[in-house]
């Protein structure tokens, strides 16, 4: 799914926003992808086989919701994007 910069994309009550730049405020190309992961907020298993595969992530809230982001510093290609969502996919265990 090809998604601009601010795009929210929604499932029921699980909402993505892309919020994706590059360095000195270059546009950086986007890959999305919406996994249906609505009991994955604050759930410390997945934080941890995340981690155990070199990702992390953060709770967090918007506007009284709980969510976590999934941020980076660096250089990211599209390939470390892929992998962060086979990744995601591969430790989803409910």
């Amino acid at each position: 799914m090809e998604s601009a910069i601010g795009t929210i994309i929604q499932r029921g009550k699980v909402k993505l926003r892309v919020l994706t730049n590059g360095a000195y405020g270059e546009r950086i190309e986007k890959i999305t992808e919406y996994l249906d992961i609505p009991c994955v907020v604050h759930n410390k298993k997945f934080y941890q086989l995340l981690k155990e595969k070199g990702f992390v992530i953060y709770p967090g809230k918007l506007t009284g919701l709980d969510a976590f982001r999934i941020g980076n510093i660096g250089h990211v290609f599209p390939e470390d994007m892929l992998r962060l969502l086979t990744v995601i996919k591969e430790s989803i265990f409910w």
